[in-house]
């Protein structure tokens, strides 16, 4: 085999996961995301992925970060976290609720 043949194929196996690198997901991530910057059902930035309510702990997985009430994220601090609803309060948007997000579902932004 002729060494331009070798470099080409050298240069195929180093390209190749690059190339469709990008393409790959994240198999941990929930299948209807899409990304948090190309989100159009985003409100005020947030996404919540999921909710865990036990006895001793309430967490809400927000933007893929897990939070819990009084933490803040992208300006705006959690002050509930119930079954289906994460509510936040924040200086640019006062208080507002976002709805864990499941596939095809409508987010509505409930100013309380």
């Amino acid at each position: 085999m002729s060494k331009l043949a070798i470099c080409l194929i050298m240069m195929n196996i180093l390209i190749m996961p690059f190339a469709y690198g990008s393409s790959l997901k994240d198999p941990t991530l929930p299948t209807y995301y899409q990304g948090i910057h190309g989100e159009k059902r985003a409100i005020n930035g947030l996404i919540v992925d999921s909710i865990l309510i036990s006895k001793h702990r309430r967490i809400a997985i927000v933007n893929h970060d897990a939070l819990e009430i009084g933490d803040t994220i992208l300006g705006s601090k959690i002050i509930g976290i119930q079954k289906n609803t994460v509510k936040f309060k924040s200086a640019k948007h006062g208080k507002f609720t976002v709805p864990l997000h499941k596939e095809n579902d409508s987010f509505k932004t409930n100013t309380t």
